[in-house]
């Protein structure tokens, strides 16, 4: 594969309601040793969205690449997606 190359073009977008099963799917993939809850935590971050956040997409892609965003803990103090161990 030497010399071979992938052309990508990258974009960053609001996130939407329509993309928290993208970024559940990612955060799957992402936080693998850590036992948590996927739909809370992408909820959180969802109702986040007006403050901050984006995510990354390719272009011709339907899924999340990547994700950008902030966690006001103060405003989620209660919300237990982590699960203690």
């Amino acid at each position: 594969m030497d010399g071979d190359k992938l052309n990508a073009t990258f974009s960053l977008e609001p996130i939407l309601d329509e993309d928290f099963l993208s970024i559940k799917d990612f955060l799957k993939n992402l936080l693998i040793d850590i036992s948590y809850n996927s739909s809370d935590l992408t909820d959180i971050i969802i109702s986040e969205k007006e403050n901050i956040g984006s995510v990354i997409t390719v272009e011709g892609q339907d899924d999340v690449f990547g994700l950008m965003s902030v966690i006001n803990v103060h405003k989620h103090r209660v919300c237990y997606f982590f699960y203690r161990k």
